[in-house]
């Protein structure tokens, strides 16, 4: 505004509008994610966020927790592969019993919860963490061959499917190799998502759908080591509830996934808000003091600055 003043004094002309107002709302905010078209999206992406961050920390922690469960002889001590994960709570190994030895009261305690791990079980973990670069290779490879969309599901829904197999006791190479394959997927997911958030919201809203998707998957980061440490560690029925809960999660990330709108493969990415949200924004677009002049006083500008221009030509012309 300031600089048309200075054009109009430069020119000899009078400024014509003397006060310039836009009905155009402030920039979008968080708001505009809840609208008519971005609002199932919306809510969507934060659940699938929410469960994919709390499936890759909460895998972490449980993880290392059943290395030290199985080493403490707490869990599959009794060495077959299809003994269902259960307690041990008889070892003696592990177990001290305290009090007046009598059988009405006898009580048990572990003496080796916070034991260290075997160097072999520090290998395990490793290994399971080296899974996740070949995860990467294989999401790169699939997002513009069969979609985001596509890619997202494929890589939520084997990965829970896989969790289920933890019931089981696996023999150690057997329990690491899947353990792999789950921070493989788990690890491409979360680059899925990293990929297809910003490119499902306009360029208005892109960093605000971001950044609030990324807050939301807080949530699971937090609930994660409950999870995997606090769960786990219940007698009898700890890797059944702890595993069984990451992996239904994950199953319903998928069937969510599933259902987003918008599959971003091969579209151009969006400038602009949804039509129905422009359509509103636009009927507010008016500059108030263009109404108040009317056209004739733009259509008087034009002369004055047409003559201007003509005398300025005369003066040279005759100068030289």
């Amino acid at each position: 505004m300031r600089e048309l003043k200075v054009v109009a004094t430069m020119n000899n002309v009078e400024y014509p509008m003397k006060e310039l107002k836009s009905k155009l709302p402030p920039t979008s905010g968080v708001k505009d994610l809840f609208s008519r078209d971005l609002l199932p999206t919306t809510l969507i992406l934060w659940f699938v966020w929410i469960v994919v961050a709390f499936y890759y920390y909460g895998v972490i922690v449980a993880m290392v927790e059943t290395n030290k469960l199985e080493y403490e002889g707490l869990r599959c001590a009794s060495g077959e592969i299809f003994d269902w994960g259960q307690y041990n709570t008889t070892s003696e190994k592990n177990f001290t019993a305290i009090g007046n030895f009598t059988d009405e009261n006898i009580t048990m305690i572990n003496t080796t919860h916070s034991c260290d791990l075997p160097s072999s079980g520090y290998l395990n973990i490793f290994l399971a963490f080296v899974g996740e670069i070949p995860g990467l290779i294989i999401t790169v490879l699939l997002v513009d061959r069969i979609g985001r969309k596509r890619t997202l599901m494929a890589l939520l829904l084997v990965c829970g499917l896989l969790s289920f197999l933890m019931w089981m006791c696996l023999i150690s190479a057997l329990e690491t190799t899947v353990l792999m394959i789950i921070r493989a997927l788990i690890e491409g997911a979360f680059m899925v998502l990293y990929l297809y958030t910003p490119e499902v919201y306009p360029t208005t809203i892109r960093a605000i759908g971001l950044g609030s998707a990324v807050s939301a998957a807080r949530i699971g980061a937090m609930v994660a080591p409950y999870i995997g440490i606090s769960v786990m560690r219940i007698p009898g029925i700890g890797p059944w509830i702890s595993y069984g809960v990451l992996g239904t999660s994950c199953i319903l990330a998928s069937i969510s996934a599933c259902c987003l709108p918008i599959e971003t493969a091969g579209r151009p990415l969006q400038d602009a808000l949804p039509p129905a949200i422009m359509e509103t924004l636009s009927s507010g677009m008016i500059v108030d003091g263009i109404i108040n002049k009317g056209d004739h006083e733009l259509e008087n500008l034009e002369s004055e600055d047409s003559g201007l221009s003509t005398d300025v030509s005369v003066s040279l012309s005759q100068s030289t």
